[in-house]
């Protein structure tokens, strides 16, 4: 099993890299209400500031351009009694 939290599939690897930091560093506001985001994209902090706000303990994030898988990361943690970090294999519970 790979026990790193990235994989990146698409060629230019250090473009792709840059767009990752840049979603991990610079957040859109959110309406806590609708989910939405605001329509400023100026730096509202960073993505695990923002789960720490929200007291999310994880998330899986997979960025898909022009119809193919360009990456796929996880962050945090499945189990908060084990802490036990997320994998490519964890699966998620939505709920509606």
């Amino acid at each position: 099993m790979n026990k790193s939290n990235e994989k990146i599939f698409g060629e230019d690897k250090e473009k792709i890299k840059a767009h990752i930091n840049q979603i991990e560093s610079h957040l859109p506001g959110v309406n806590l209400e609708t989910g939405q985001p605001l329509p400023s994209w100026e730096e509202k902090g960073s993505l695990t500031d923002l789960m720490t706000s929200l007291n999310i303990p994880g998330v899986s994030i997979a960025v898909i351009n022009n119809f193919e898988i360009e990456w796929i990361k996880c962050y945090g943690i499945k189990d908060a009694t084990t802490q036990e970090k997320l994998s490519f294999e964890t699966l998620f519970e939505g709920t509606v």
